[in-house]
């Protein structure tokens, strides 16, 4: 089972690696045409099934566990997965016998670190060590023995105390940088941690980004991003503002004004502002990051008092964030009710809805630029 993470790595490359599943057309955003004819298998949402006998996967999302290990991954349904507290780490383990204890059962034990640069301990030997890369990002893939005489490590399945593969990524290009360390019992089949490892999507990935409604292609009808806005000419009567839309409006259905709407998180980050502003009503404003640069998040017209993460707090793409504001009310100033979805990526947070000139512009992304969307599973359900 040696160098595991060198297969999973070219089965990444290749295109194999996990389950075949149903593939739908994906969707442009911008025009609801067709663009490509294949749905990539770590985005499928629904369980799947697993020729090994380990019975059906879902995708899972570790950051519900703590908000350091920022990716998911698709899973057995039939394991059980638990945060050990003394060493901040994660054990994935087999749940059909609950005799024994959890760590006794342990599959994959998941650990972090944080460096500028990949670490190994002082009380192993390190064994077959390939520098490689996985998911676009330097990784690691090397096999233990704990020194002789070295206590067994604390709070760790005994197999961690004998000779194993082990595998880190790096999270992310600048320093220092989190490095997530992947270990698994050498009696599980090799195929099954390639899989897992072959599905995993960090939050800091563009392919990790979801949709914050659904139907996200189809809403965008009357104010989309960069549109000159002025009163006499908007497509929205009566207007009050004017300039170039920095954001898209995503509207509602004829039968969502009296029913509460969701709205879900874009990306994988912590919530900066939660308040009322003029114009917006209730705003959202959520730090992300892609390829390193930071991005702030404007969801604007949202229902302040249905918010369900607090400032400060990290929430996960595609999680719960909260509802839209009534129609016409004080939750949206006034407006229609619709979401304002805006990213921003200068320095600093600008809440701004419009900019006055198109060079501006250039300061924020369009959003539909990011959401290629498979009308059917825009928001993955992610297991619970």
């Amino acid at each position: 089972m040696k160098n595991v993470f060198i297969l999973a790595s070219l089965l990444l490359i290749i295109g194999v690696g996990c389950s075949s599943a149903t593939r739908e057309p994906i969707i442009d955003v911008a025009t609801d045409a067709p663009i490509v004819t294949e749905v990539a298998d770590d985005e499928v949402t629904e369980e799947t099934t697993d020729p090994l006998d380990i019975g059906a996967w879902e995708r899972f999302d570790f950051s519900e566990l703590d908000a350091t290990y920022r990716f998911s991954a698709q899973v057995p349904v039939a394991w059980d997965i638990a945060f050990v507290e003394n060493i901040s780490s994660i054990n994935m383990y087999d749940s059909h016998d609950a005799e024994e204890l959890a760590i006794d059962r342990s599959q994959i034990f998941i650990r972090q670190f944080r460096a500028n640069d990949f670490l190994t301990l002082s009380t192993v030997d390190i064994v077959d060590w390939n520098d490689i890369e996985l998911h676009g990002r330097p990784a690691a893939s090397y096999r233990i023995r704990k020194k002789a005489g070295v206590p067994d490590f604390p709070n760790q399945p005994a197999w961690r105390n004998t000779a194993h593969d082990v595998g880190d990524i790096r999270f992310q290009s600048n320093s220092p940088s989190v490095f997530f360390v992947f270990a698994y019992d050498p009696t599980l089949d090799s195929e099954v941690f390639e899989r897992f490892i072959a599905s995993i999507q960090f939050h800091n990935d563009e392919s990790s980004f979801r949709a914050p409604m659904d139907r996200f292609a189809q809403r965008i009808t009357k104010k989309p991003f960069g549109i000159d806005i002025d009163p006499a000419t908007s497509p929205v009567q009566p207007e009050r503002f004017s300039g170039f839309h920095n954001a898209v409006d995503l509207e509602v259905f004829p039968n969502e004004i009296d029913a509460e709407v969701e709205v879900g998180a874009f990306c994988g980050g912590d919530i900066l502002q939660v308040r009322r502003v003029t114009g917006y009503g209730g705003l959202v404003v959520q730090e992300c990051e892609l390829e390193n640069q930071k991005l702030a998040i404007i969801y604007g017209h949202m229902d302040i008092e249905s918010i369900h993460p607090v400032v400060g707090e990290y929430i996960a793409p595609g999680a719960h964030l909260g509802y839209l504001g009534d129609h016409e009310s004080a939750e949206t100033d006034g407006e229609r009710k619709h979401l304002h979805f805006g990213i921003y990526r200068g320095a600093g947070i600008d809440i701004r809805g419009y900019v006055p000139t198109e060079t501006q512009l250039e300061g924020w992304l369009d959003p539909a630029q990011f959401l290629t969307i498979n009308p059917a599973k825009q928001i993955p359900a992610l297991r619970n």
